[in-house]
């Protein structure tokens, strides 16, 4: 028994591919990934800056102008 909290294996997460994502800071390119333990899709990364509309997002997105921050 540990007494830590379990820890995931990275390379078994089931991660998105890159997609046009909202918050409430705006637009931006990220990925998603499956949560297990709340059995919901989240937020996994933000691999682009805020931008202010969908439009903007995807564009980049298409553009592959976007790099892991």
């Amino acid at each position: 028994m540990s007494d830590g909290p379990e820890t995931t294996d990275p390379t078994s997460i089931d991660i998105s591919e890159y997609q046009a994502m909202r918050s409430a800071a705006g637009w931006y390119v990220g990925r998603t990934c499956f949560d297990t333990t709340i059995m919901l899709t989240v937020p996994y990364s933000r691999d682009s800056h805020y931008m202010a509309t969908e439009e903007e997002a995807e564009a980049w997105l298409k553009a592959g102008e976007f790099n892991e921050l």
